[in-house]
């Protein structure tokens, strides 16, 4: 019997330290595989940002840039500020911030803007609940006059939430906007598909001669307009649940779209014109609700070009394609992120199949700086230059811009995420 005990004892010593070697094993490829690929070089280093959640560029200025603040504030500042050198627009008293995704989401630059001097910007109201799309002109002194406020567009709802958000011209110099989901109630997920309303859609506007009363004009090349079964005209792409960001591949002017998730799916999407991204029938490449695939015909649906599982990724953010010169290694690459884990990318030579598997370029990495210094860098938008170099802000309160990485850097990444297993 002590020898039956004895081997027993053996074999289970033997398993555990087979055991404890596999989870070393297991660690260190681990922090191998998400050590980072890129370093973030902070700007604007001598001041904390409130909320940031965009960032872009004044049009044909390589050196001054501007964030726009989530209580309703625009800064601007020069590529070696130490802290914002003006404030664009306060409309703080306007803007609806205080739930989660509600506030100045974003700004965009008219074509002519060095005609005009007209911009654009996206922001959340309270009373009805709902966005606002509206055009402001900028003073010669980088200021802007409250008063010039032309409202272009609104979408009222039910509930806060899931706005969308962005906004970006097109080569065609037209307006592109996505609107979300809404967050409506499950049964009035319908109009969703059948085109009824602005909700969980990509429009496209033509906002060239705008008027108070006639705020905009319909593309007449855009793909519902003669569609006669109540849609609305101004829809480009449709069944989106919260495309947050969205851009143009500045080379091949392809849209691609990050589209939030719900409980199985986050996705990239290649956005076309006309095209049906399935919500809320599909969520990713799969029959949505999962416990309800009665109606799930997935005909005329376009496929994303990479689904992620909600294990991996849990709020996408649409990124660009890098077409920068700083980090060689990664031009021509789409670069996205994750709210809460980081930066990734995927390779763009196929966009006919669909993707699962992303490579890492930064895995949670820290706020290295500030009262938030030590918390994971919450990533809500990317930015990109006039050379093509690529931006993110972190809501804590930074502002970043893509570099290349050397190899003990990388070496260090590599023992930091050896003593952060999470």
């Amino acid at each position: 019997m002590k020898n039956y005990l004895k081997k027993g004892l053996r074999i289970l010593r033997r398993l555990g330290f087979f055991v404890y070697v596999v989870l070393v094993v297991i660690i260190v490829v681990r922090a191998w595989l998400l050590r980072p690929r890129v370093t973030l070089d902070l700007m604007v280093a001598a001041e904390e940002l409130n909320l940031p959640l965009h960032i872009t560029h004044f049009p044909n200025d390589i050196n001054r840039l501007l964030v726009t603040e989530k209580p309703g504030i625009i800064k601007w500042f020069f590529s070696n500020s130490t802290k914002a050198e003006g404030i664009l627009l306060d409309i703080e008293d306007k803007v609806y911030s205080e739930d989660w995704e509600e506030g100045l989401l974003s700004i965009e630059f008219d074509p002519n803007f060095a005609e005009n001097r007209y911009y654009y910007v996206f922001y959340s109201l309270s009373k009805p609940l709902g966005s606002r799309i509206s055009r402001f002109t900028m003073n010669p002194d980088y200021t802007t006059d409250r008063n010039s406020e032309l409202i272009l567009l609104e979408v009222t709802k039910e509930y806060p939430g899931h706005n969308g958000g962005q906004l970006l011209f097109g080569k065609d110099n037209y307006l592109y906007a996505s609107i979300g989901y809404g967050s409506w109630h499950k049964e009035k997920y319908k109009m969703l598909q059948d085109r009824t309303s602005l909700f969980g859609a990509i429009i496209r506007i033509d906002v060239s001669n705008s008027t108070k009363e006639h705020p905009y004009a319909i593309p007449p090349d855009n793909p519902f307009v003669d569609a006669g079964d109540g849609s609305r005209p101004e829809i480009w792409a449709y069944g989106l649940r919260n495309a947050w960001r969205f851009s143009f591949d500045r080379e091949t002017q392809i849209m691609y779209a990050g589209d939030v998730g719900e409980i199985t799916k986050e996705e990239i999407d290649v956005i076309k014109k006309g095209g049906n991204y399935g919500w809320p029938k599909m969520e990713g490449e799969l029959c949505f609700p999962i416990t309800e695939k009665d109606d799930c015909d997935k005909s005329g649906m376009e496929m994303p070009l990479l689904s992620l599982n909600r294990f991996y990724s849990r709020s996408i953010t649409g990124g660009y394609v890098y077409r920068g010169n700083k980090i060689p290694w990664l031009k021509g690459k789409y670069v996205f992120a994750d709210f809460l884990r980081g930066i990734s990318y995927i390779d763009i030579d196929d966009l006919e199949t669909m993707q699962t598997t992303p490579n890492i370029l930064l895995y949670k990495p820290p706020t290295l700086h500030g009262p938030n210094k030590g918390k994971i860098v919450l990533l809500p938008s990317f930015g990109e230059d006039e050379k093509g170099e690529l931006y993110v802000v972190n809501l804590e309160g930074g502002v970043y811009r893509l570099s290349d990485i050397s190899f003990i850097q990388q070496l260090k990444g590599f023992f930091y995420q050896l003593t952060n297993f999470e």
